[in-house]
């Protein structure tokens, strides 16, 4: 038996955990090209500080990229998984990201190699011209686990560090709205056995740092900044409240500082080692310091993110609960029409049913019950719900349960001399009319019933059935949605099926 639909959630995080141990870094440029925008908002550091506290909301598109052949995107439930936790990471920042979109795309070349020409030619040809887009590859270079690039101002992420827990998606973001490395310019990657690592050496630079300037192919020649900040803004970062880094976090992966270093006045280095624009590791949860928070909030307030602030939601209402699962219990004796019951959850807009086992089958579903009608027989099966709303899922644990079906139907067709009964549509949306399709072999009168689960009788009338082809309507404009029985019966027989009101 097959569980890669109820493990997909697993398998990702598992993807996550290999994509952290393989230590990809960013590949975003850090050049004083890249600079230019903050040095210029600086200026509008103190006018965002005295605005009032208002949330600035975020419309945000994710593009799932798969072959050209469709093969190997992502799970949608990752992706609203990814938005929700990118917006507790992101909750003391008064910025909120909702989905304006998932866009697929099927295309080899951006899958595999989004920053070749042709891969940036169908970036620019199906981002959005009015939300901040999110590209999830395969593969964004070597060594590289996302980046920010300001030509095409888009962001890319491997599939493997979408919600890591090194908040790659969370460092990119900050990338876009301007801000640097903490140790810009200690942050060469080794992107071949000829390139030597970035990041604080203890044999090459000793326990002083007496230079005064250090250079990376993605930034250039940096000034070193000093721990009495009075080269701090135009050093490193050039943000004033993030202390020096020298690349502590990537020379040793870690996130407790495990050198005794000094600058070159003598004053000892205390990096801030779980800022999420730092390359350290393990310090889940990572922080942006205050003046990184107004600088990412003066860049959202620019007239370069304008198209960012046509949106209409302009409330903060996350799903913050798992829904608590009713039905089915531990056996559903009928294998063809298994009816899944969960309580509403607020805030959700929507939900995505997964089931898993002998079949893998995965169902967005609008209210907090469906009809389901594609399983088998003697089938063992795990199901689950997520809750989802444009600001991604609840970010808790969903629960899960086991079940195992039957041998047994949901109809009973014993009617003498009736054929070829059937129920259109099925599930049915309120409003709509129930069709009874039968073939009858003479004319016959008969009773048809809408009976709800306790067998209580919602509707009923009378109806001939005439010799040959019939077609018998039930309304259901007075109908509330659920799971109901439809019954016909005759002198002939009885027949009854199930029906879902939607």
């Amino acid at each position: 038996m097959k569980y890669t639909q109820f493990f997909s959630l697993i398998v990702c995080l598992l993807m996550v955990s290999i994509g952290t141990s393989q230590n990809h870094r960013c590949g975003t440029d850090q050049s004083d090209a890249f600079m230019t925008e903050l040095r210029e908002n600086k200026k509008l550091f103190e006018a965002t500080r005295n605005k009032s506290r208002v949330d600035r909301f975020i419309p945000i598109t994710f593009h799932s990229v798969a072959t050209t052949q469709g093969e190997g995107r992502v799970n949608d439930l990752v992706i609203y998984s990814a938005l929700c936790t990118m917006n507790e990471r992101y909750a003391d920042t008064e910025m909120r990201f909702y989905l304006e979109d998932i866009n697929y795309v099927d295309n080899t070349n951006l899958y595999n190699a989004p920053g070749g020409q042709q891969g940036r030619a169908a970036i620019d040809n199906v981002k959005s011209p009015n939300s901040l887009n999110v590209f999830i590859v395969e593969d964004a270079g070597t060594g590289v686990g996302g980046y920010y690039t300001r030509g095409l101002d888009v962001v890319v992420i491997l599939k493997t560090t979408l919600a890591d827990d090194r908040y790659t998606l969370e460092h990119e973001i900050g990338h876009f709205f301007t801000l640097g490395h903490t140790h810009r310019g200690w942050d060469q990657i080794a992107s071949d056995p000829s390139v030597t690592q970035g990041g604080y050496d203890p044999a090459v630079h000793g326990d002083t740092i007496t230079i005064t300037t250090v250079a990376s192919s993605q930034s250039g020649s940096v000034l070193i900044e000093l721990m009495d900040g009075s080269n701090c803004t135009e050093a490193a970062d050039e943000i004033c409240d993030t202390p020096p880094d020298y690349g502590f976090g990537f020379s040793c992966n870690c996130c407790t500082m495990i050198y005794d270093v000094w600058d070159s006045n003598g004053d000892k280095v205390e990096p801030m080692m779980d800022n999420v624009m730092s390359y350290s590791n393990n310090c889940n949860p990572y922080r942006f310091t205050e003046e990184q928070t107004v600088a990412m909030l003066t860049s959202f307030d620019s007239d370069r993110r304008n198209y960012l602030r046509g949106g209409s939601v302009d409330i903060y209402t996350p799903v913050t609960e798992a829904a608590v699962l009713l039905s089915p219990g531990l056996l559903a004796d009928n294998y063809n029409g298994v009816f899944f019951d969960w309580e509403d959850v607020p805030n959700a807009e929507s939900y995505i049913l997964q089931i898993d086992g002998d079949k893998e089958l995965e169902y967005r579903v609008s209210g907090s019950e469906f009809f389901v009608e594609d399983l088998d027989p003697n089938g063992t099966y795990f199901w689950q719900v997520a809750s989802v709303s444009k600001f991604g899922t609840s970010c808790q644990t969903e629960e899960v349960r086991l079940f195992t079906t039957g041998t047994g139907t949901t109809s009973l067709r014993d009617i003498e001399g009736v054929t070829n009964i059937g129920i259109y549509p099925n599930p049915v949306s309120t409003g709509l009319d129930i069709n009874i399709f039968l073939t009858a072999e003479a004319a016959m009168s008969s009773k048809v019933s809408l009976l709800d689960l306790n067998g209580k009788v919602v509707l009923t009338q009378n109806e001939t059935i005439q010799r040959g082809e019939n077609q018998i309507k039930l309304k259901t404009s007075s109908i509330t949605s659920g799971l109901y029985v439809v019954e016909v019966q005759t002198a002939n027989g009885r027949m009854t099926d199930k029906v879902f009101i939607k």
